[in-house]
């Protein structure tokens, strides 16, 4: 009878730790598809304005902005800052950031703009080197 105790002891410490590694593939996965959730809501949310014609932050101003600054890493808060300085109109974006930080990582992605880091700040962004 004790033995009987022993292996399904033996068995239910085994289903326990398959069902924690599942849970930790589980966890990863449910936080990969919230990333990619709301980097789809992000892109639609700007397709859906610049469709409108409503667009206040669009690729080509986001590349402007950095090739106005060559040379210099800027971040998605220096780009919306410059933004506002041009008196762009924020108000329609959910979140303006998120919306600069896609446009870059496709400039990134399609090799307009290099990540860098500013060697006294230490600050990570992205520039377009100086020619």
């Amino acid at each position: 009878m004790g033995r009987d105790f022993e292996q399904a002891l033996q068995t239910a410490q085994r289903q326990l730790e398959q069902a924690l590694v599942e849970r930790d593939t589980l966890d990863k996965r449910i936080l990969e598809l919230r990333q990619v959730v709301a980097s789809l809501s992000v892109v639609v949310e700007q397709d859906s304005l610049e469709q409108s014609g409503r667009a206040s932050i669009s690729t080509e101003e986001v590349r402007n902005i950095l090739y106005a600054h060559r040379g210099k890493v800027m971040n998605a808060k220096d780009v919306l800052e410059e933004l506002r300085k041009l008196q762009c109109d924020m108000s329609r974006y959910k979140n303006p950031l998120a919306t600069i930080g896609v446009i870059l990582n496709r400039m990134r992605d399609s090799g307009e703009a290099t990540p860098a880091v500013e060697r006294l700040t230490k600050k990570h962004g992205f520039m377009v080197p100086q020619r």
